[in-house]
């Protein structure tokens, strides 16, 4: 079981209303939301970013730029995490967890959609997740 909660706020992206979602899943090994803040806490213990007085929460312009995957040794947050570096890493997930794909950059799309074939979600509900 997971839960959903879909945001009334959209973005737009070539004329699409893309809304946003968080899911939350009953099982915390399992849950996505859960591993974010430990990447999260782990990231800002090992990075010091959050003791930077230039990054206010409240000033969109001052943390807007910060990414949320990045290459922590280079020190830049608002430098996106390389494809190349991204792949390896993944691959190298998939290959110690005997998870075989030929996809590694959008391994979350591609699994995600198998898993719910296999759980036979109704295209609707896929169409409704996958915007």
């Amino acid at each position: 079981m997971v839960f959903i909660f879909q945001f009334s706020n959209c973005k737009t992206n070539n004329g699409v209303k893309l809304f946003g979602r968080v899911a939350r899943h009953v099982d915390p090994t399992s849950c996505a939301i859960g591993s974010i803040v430990l990447y999260l806490l782990y990231r800002f213990h090992v990075t010091k970013e959050m003791d930077n007085e230039e990054i206010d929460f409240f000033v969109n312009e001052s943390c807007f730029d910060i990414k949320f995957i990045t290459e922590i040794r280079l020190k830049d947050m608002r430098k996106s995490i390389s494809n190349s570096t991204y792949y390896q890493a993944i691959k190298k997930a998939c290959l110690e967890l005997g998870i075989s794909s030929a996809h590694f950059v959008h391994l979350g799309s591609v699994l995600g959609s198998c898993e719910s074939e296999i759980n036979e979600d109704s295209s609707k509900t896929l169409r409704f997740l996958g915007n």
